[in-house]
């Protein structure tokens, strides 16, 4: 008999249901973008979140058609920055307020 196996998307997606594992899942993501500036594997992070949400439910927040936030956030999208933004939203999240000053 062969051994169950379990896909990893799957098992990601279904550990990203938990609202903590998700935000630390975001915040590992972002810190390791901001050291590695490798953004499609963020964006493949962002549609990992979607995908475990569902791309229906996100696109009914974002008033977006569905196929148009998984063709943003696949292998070779391309999401303008504030739908970025509007999907973090969707999910839950926000970017608090920063402080900037000039270097």
């Amino acid at each position: 008999m062969a051994p169950q196996t379990r896909k990893f998307r799957d098992v990601l997606h279904r550990k990203l249901q938990d609202p903590e594992y998700a935000l630390e899942f975001l915040n590992t993501a972002l810190e390791e973008y901001q050291e590695d500036r490798d953004l499609p594997t963020f964006l493949l992070c962002l549609r990992d979140l979607a995908a475990a949400r569902g791309f229906q439910e996100l696109a009914e927040k974002m008033d977006k058609d569905r196929g148009s936030i998984y063709r943003s956030f696949s292998k070779k999208g391309n999401p303008a920055f504030h739908t970025v933004f509007d999907l973090l939203n969707a999910l839950g999240f926000y970017i608090p307020k920063a402080e900037l000053k000039a270097s």
